[in-house]
């Protein structure tokens, strides 16, 4: 494979997780009950962390009780945490200059905003569409005049923060030359 083969390779499978994901997205997060848009897309980002923590680890015993459904973590800010530090390492972590390189702070947003839902047993729909607002303002960097369309501009806000994850599942450095790069020597 020559080199501009691995750049081709590497950005054809980024754009098939891309149309993964949205399809992914689009078939489970509901449009509409606020409540249940936000447990869904929650649902669907803890997946993706999984999924990215999972990329970086190499050690099946760790990786077990990493899933582990009483691991420290496994879910929550634990696995937010554990999927911040391992980006560290990364050549290039996720990154998105519309949220001044703070995707992790939106997840964390996010996984507040989920929190509080769990431990309300009627929640209150404004209540939601103010976090949700401040959710949608924190990814987007600019603030909203109201909450009109509020659920779309989540949606739209969610579904970019999931691709960011997603699209980085695999690091850019070891493995990336690991994998592609060392192909490109075998064709030369």
């Amino acid at each position: 494979m020559r080199r501009g083969s691995a750049r081709n390779y590497l950005f054809l499978n980024q754009m098939n997780r891309i149309d993964q994901i949205n399809t992914f997205f689009n078939e489970n997060v509901p449009r509409g009950k606020e409540s249940f848009m936000v447990l869904q897309t929650h649902l669907l980002m803890e997946r993706e962390l999984l999924f990215y923590v999972k990329s970086r680890i190499e050690d099946d015993s760790l990786l077990k009780e990493i899933e582990d459904s009483h691991s420290p973590v496994g879910s929550g800010l634990g696995l937010i945490l554990l999927a911040q530090t391992l980006s560290k390492k990364d050549d290039f972590p996720p990154v998105s200059s519309s949220m001044n390189e703070d995707v992790w702070g939106a997840i964390k947003l996010l996984n507040r905003l989920r929190n509080k839902l769990v431990h309300i047993l009627d929640p209150d729909d404004d209540g939601i569409r103010k976090f949700m607002k401040k959710f949608v303002e924190f990814v987007d960097q600019r603030p909203l005049e109201s909450e009109d369309n509020i659920n779309r501009r989540f949606y739209s806000s969610a579904k970019r923060l999931i691709t960011f994850i997603a699209i980085d599942r695999y690091p850019i450095g070891e493995k990336f030359h690991k994998e592609i790069l060392e192909d490109d020597l075998d064709g030369d």
